[in-house]
């Protein structure tokens, strides 16, 4: 048998993570002493491999993705029960969901050995923690734009980089998108073409599993913005999607004053208006981040995961559109992931590389900095929470 890559490594990275765990379990340590364990864990994990098993597991990791693909399609999510204490057989989930039973197995097997799912016993399988989260109807949405559209856009990276001059891209319709999917559109456009892929990605952003994006944002709201009547705009959400980042916010301060309303384009918002989840004490309008923004004035304009998804040009358009829109006391609020210069964690640097597949980004402080002043704008602080990778970037006019 192979001996592990680096033994010595085995050694020191055990007593780490030892030590790195009791911290944990004794809650003493925080937010960093679990994502030390983490990065301990998984530096442990490759020096224990070999390079070739190493280098395999690397190389097929498009093939676990592909059977989790295909465990929603099969319907194996649907089938396992929820309940830990209950298991099920190959033939069961072939009887229910019509699918081969050999099939059924091959992949089951897949997903055992990735601990996706629990092996009870010859052909028999349970659910278990991370089964039941890739089950719910938005982490399954959320799992397939990704594997659909931004997986093969990643995985075509290299060879669109190499056939433009190893530049990053920043043209939504010439990007590793287009390149690797054949389509002239732009991901939102790729999206529209199709109302169920579509309707699909609205779902998806109302996922848990997306980058820090759930819950409130660390930002004080009932401290720092402030209306006198209920008649006055206290929040619009540009791009608010469904309104979920709203509903946390009413939610997590019923005291606060004025109105609340979330945009989006037209298609968008006849879902959401569709939709049963909304609080009637939230508005929905239609509206074009690119065009004039409508309402003047208001408390604040919240932008949540948006202005990753463009380039600098694209960026400085909408924001040049809610400059014109604000009063002296008016504040712009971006909430998105600000990358460190230096110990970036992978989690938050793959999803800069996400975002380059279809022409977007991630940005650092400086680069935040850089991109508001060019319109008029000043931070007034970066508002940030432990265990939160999403910061809320405070930006008022420039006085």
């Amino acid at each position: 048998m192979s001996s592990p890559t680096d033994v010595e490594s085995v050694k020191l990275l055990l007593a780490e993570v030892n030590t790195l765990g009791r911290l944990v379990i004794g809650n003493d340590g925080g937010e960093s002493a679990r994502k030390k364990l983490i990065s301990a864990a998984e530096k442990l994990i490759i020096a224990a491999r070999t390079p070739g098993e190493n280098l395999y597991l690397t190389a097929a990791q498009p093939f676990l993705n592909g059977s989790i693909s295909a465990a929603y399609s099969i319907g194996c999510f649907d089938c396992i029960p929820s309940d830990t204490n209950d298991d099920m057989s190959a033939g069961e989930i072939s009887l229910k969901a019509g699918a081969e039973k050999a099939l059924v197995v091959r992949i089951m097997r897949v997903l055992t050995s990735s601990h996706i799912f629990v092996e009870t016993g010859r052909e028999r399988y349970a659910s278990n923690h991370f089964s039941r989260i890739l089950g719910t109807p938005e982490n399954r949405a959320h799992f397939q734009i990704q594997n659909t559209i931004v997986g093969p856009a990643a995985g075509a990276l290299g060879a669109y980089l190499e056939t433009h001059n190893l530049r990053s891209p920043t043209d939504h319709h010439d990007s590793p998108l287009q390149f690797a999917l054949k389509t002239p559109y732009d991901f939102w456009g790729y999206l529209k073409e199709d109302p169920m892929r579509a309707k699909m990605f609205n779902q998806s952003m109302r996922s848990s599993a997306i980058v820090g994006a759930a819950g409130i944002p660390p930002f004080p709201f009932a401290d720092e913005l402030k209306c006198d009547s209920e008649e006055e705009v206290l929040i619009v959400d540009v791009g608010g999607g469904k309104g979920q980042a709203l509903e946390f916010i009413r939610n997590g301060f019923p005291e606060l004053k004025g109105r609340m309303i979330v945009q989006d384009l037209p298609e968008v918002i006849k879902d959401t208006n569709g939709s049963s989840h909304l609080l009637s004490s939230i508005e929905t309008m239609a509206a074009d981040f690119f065009k004039p923004q409508p309402v003047l004035g208001a408390k604040a304009y919240f932008l949540r995961r948006i202005m990753h998804d463009w380039g600098d040009e694209a960026c400085k358009s909408i924001l040049k559109n809610l400059v014109q829109s604000m009063s002296v006391d008016s504040k712009i609020l971006v909430n998105e992931l600000v990358l460190p210069d230096e110990n970036c964690e992978r989690r938050m640097a793959l999803n800069d590389l996400v975002m380059m597949s279809f022409g977007g980004m991630e940005r650092t402080e400086s680069q935040w900095k850089a991109l508001l002043q060019e319109v008029g704008l000043d931070i007034r602080n970066i508002w940030r929470k432990e265990g939160e990778n999403l910061s809320v970037i405070e930006a008022t006019l420039r006085s």
